[in-house]
């Protein structure tokens, strides 16, 4: 009597909650189950795949001919001080420092931001450059 007489003002319900009908599970079988599965493993995949792409295209879009230029300078002067040295420590800083010029010649002479994953690229490949210089020293 008190849900009636409120009559569905304020958001309360006019029906007590315990006798609305109660939702029905439907009993599948294994093979239901799994092509259910299936079928939202493709529908995942297919919305990721989607998006990678998507950021490929963007990162395609970004690089420009002088970053380009810029990555093979990077890796042929970390190559020439391994080649020079053998020694991975002096590469792994050779990788940070050619990264960082190119970054600071970036803003400061092409008056643009720098492409983030040839920075990125360069500073992962040195770290590791670096650690193995260390772990094998």
């Amino acid at each position: 009597p008190i849900l009636s007489l409120i009559g569905g003002n304020y958001g309360i319900l006019t029906e007590f909650i315990g006798t609305a009908e109660r939702f029905r599970i439907e009993q599948k079988n294994l093979w239901q189950r799994l092509a259910d599965v299936a079928k939202n493993l493709v529908f995942w995949l297919k919305k990721r795949w989607l998006a990678l792409r998507d950021s490929f295209g963007y990162y395609r879009q970004a690089a420009r001919p002088a970053d380009l230029f810029d990555c093979m300078l990077i890796g042929g002067c970390g190559y020439a001080m391994f080649s020079y040295n053998f020694d991975f420590l002096v590469a792994g800083f050779t990788l940070w420092l050619s990264a960082m010029l190119t970054g600071i010649c970036d803003w400061l002479l092409r008056k643009r931001e720098p492409w983030l994953l040839k920075i990125y690229a360069a500073l992962g490949g040195g770290a590791f450059a670096i650690y193995l210089g260390y772990a094998f020293q």
